[in-house]
């Protein structure tokens, strides 16, 4: 099954009924989730209003972490000075943009993919890392 965000009429409904003293279990049950899920979401001194509010405007900025054109720039002009992707990482992260030296590494890696050139210029070669069990 797969996941889904809880409705404003979900949690109007928990919230109301974890005041009325009903069993998280039959809570779970009548509105068709798991029982962590009604647990987690009926603490007490829950406002479902402000809880609604809160995972909107976490979907809102979870979609603002795109990063520009420009800063990729100067992480090639970086690697090409023989930075490596922690010293770049934290360069940035000083003049207030973050990105990951993992997603540094990730986009090395998606360059050498297509042919390019940049895997050269890192200090290390990176292991490849070794997936176990099955697939």
């Amino acid at each position: 099954m797969g996941y889904a965000h809880l409705a404003r009429e979900e949690r109007y409904y928990i919230c109301q009924a974890v005041k009325s003293g009903t069993s998280l279990r039959a809570i779970a049950k009548a509105i068709g989730r798991s029982v962590s899920t009604v647990r987690n979401t009926g603490a007490r001194g829950y406002r479902y209003r402000q809880a609604h509010k809160r995972s909107q405007k976490r979907q809102t900025i979870k979609g603002k972490k795109r990063i520009g054109l420009e800063v990729w720039t100067y992480v090639e002009q970086c690697l090409h000075q023989d930075f490596s992707p922690e010293q770049i990482s934290g360069v940035l992260k000083r003049k207030g943009f973050a990105l990951s030296h993992e997603w540094i590494y990730q986009y090395i890696l998606s360059d050498k993919r297509r042919g390019g050139t940049l895997h050269s210029h890192l200090r290390c070669q990176r292991k490849r890392k070794r997936r176990y069990g099955k697939p």
